[in-house]
């Protein structure tokens, strides 16, 4: 199991209990720039979470096959790179 975090700094719409990081097309929703704390948990056999918590705002999350893919979520949507992660925890 490993633990990996980051933070960012983007723009969510929406509000605490409903938002998502990309306007939706169908309505106008208030928008905020927001510190957002990033954290990768998870292990090769039953896959990884990106755990995706802005201030304020409930979290989510979303699941992927490998951390590769899940780092290459987290570089599309706030444009992190590899040394912008911190290993906390590394279990096997």
């Amino acid at each position: 199991m490993i633990r990996m975090l980051s933070n960012a700094v983007g723009t969510v719409f929406g509000n605490a209990n409903c938002w998502c990081l990309e306007p939706p097309a169908d309505a106008v929703l208030p928008s905020s720039q927001r510190p957002i704390q990033l954290e990768i948990v998870g292990e090769e056999r039953q896959g990884y979470y990106l755990v995706i918590s802005p201030k304020g705002f409930f979290t989510a999350d979303a699941a992927y096959a490998t951390l590769q893919q899940a780092k290459a979520a987290a570089k599309g949507l706030f444009g992190l790179d590899e040394q912008d992660w911190q290993l906390v925890s590394s279990i096997r």
